[in-house]
């Protein structure tokens, strides 16, 4: 478990653990991704994405690979420009097979008008959250989702002792 997971959040969720969240996203999809960004740093979740982690000179793959690595939560954000995405593929390729085994948690965004029927069929047996014309309730249950994955894999970090 990442570091952070054994944060917790000031104010008024003081004992719910922070955690940490990869974010795999279409860069058209950037005006969503930054408010959605800027929410859970608000609320002290670290965020690992692209545009903040790869510096000039970074080996793209590796950088990514490693973000993908050490963040237990991959969020990846499914628009219809998302499941086009190379990239988003790609990362969602690599974070799958850890989550299978339950090493790793995908969360699944669905915005941007995307409908149920073409969702990438690695995600469509998985609860996804859905953000239309309302923001916070959606944002609301992607947060204390993040928070309880966070608790658990602290509870079970705990009770294996590693």
């Amino acid at each position: 478990m990442e570091e952070s997971d054994a944060s917790v959040i000031a104010g008024k969720n003081a004992a719910v653990p922070a955690g940490r969240v990869f974010i795999s996203y279409a860069h058209a999809d950037d005006e969503f991704v930054d408010r959605l960004a800027s929410r859970l740093d608000a609320d002290g979740v670290v965020v690992w994405r692209d545009n903040n982690e790869i510096l000039v000179g970074d080996d793209v793959d590796r950088t990514i690979s490693a973000g993908i690595q050490r963040n237990m939560r991959f969020l990846v954000v499914l628009t219809p420009s998302s499941i086009e995405s190379a990239w988003v593929e790609r990362e969602l390729s690599e974070a799958s097979p850890e989550a299978v085994v339950g090493d790793k948690v995908i969360l699944p965004v669905v915005t941007g008008g995307l409908s149920a029927d073409h969702l990438p069929s690695r995600v469509r047996r998985l609860r996804c959250v859905e953000f239309g014309a309302d923001f916070d309730k959606p944002y609301a249950l992607l947060l204390r989702s993040i928070r309880e994955h966070s608790r658990r894999a602290l509870r079970n970090q705990q009770q294996t002792g590693s």
